[in-house]
């Protein structure tokens, strides 16, 4: 057989095949991973919207409870209470809550002081100056001001809240 030298010969093929396999094996791989970053973009969304779902607080909770912290920051431990179920300190849910609404959370946190909820061994019974912040959720969050000359704008600001 006399070769041709217009036609690839088998070498030429061989290679052709090769870059062939090459590029589908690349393309695929690409698809496959567009696939699990699409995917992963599901899931965290949809567990993005749980954590949501999970920190907003519903309108009877935003209206009947606050939050007594033991120290100047969120991460302190803290005790619920709940709010007095009367027209005077209720507010629309979703509105900022009343002023009579936040004056009730503090003092409830006061007695938690007073009765040693909050203790730190030979101060039993003390109360400390108390700074009610506000949450994005709205809840009435009290909080022990360790600096009395903070403003409350500040302090709230602080803790990433906002004043009452």
């Amino acid at each position: 057989m006399i070769a041709r030298p217009d036609l690839p010969d088998s070498d030429d093929f061989a290679r052709l095949e090769a870059d062939l396999f090459e590029r589908i094996a690349v393309r695929h791989w690409r698809q496959v991973l567009r696939h699990r970053l699409v995917a992963l973009a599901a899931v965290l969304v949809l567990a993005g919207a749980g954590v949501a779902a999970g920190t907003i607080a519903n309108p009877t909770l935003q209206s009947k409870s606050a939050y007594c912290y033991s120290g100047s920051n969120a991460s302190s431990a803290f005790a619920q209470v709940g709010l007095a179920n009367n027209a005077h300190f209720d507010s629309k849910p979703g509105t900022t809550p009343t002023a009579a609404r936040i004056a009730n959370a503090v003092l409830l946190c006061k007695g938690l002081w007073r009765s040693g909820v909050f203790s730190t061994g030979s101060r039993s019974g003390a109360v400390p100056k108390l700074q009610a912040c506000l949450r994005d959720d709205l809840i009435v969050s009290v909080f022990r001001k360790t600096k009395a000359t903070t403003s409350a704008e500040s302090f709230c600001n602080n803790l990433g809240l906002s004043a009452p």
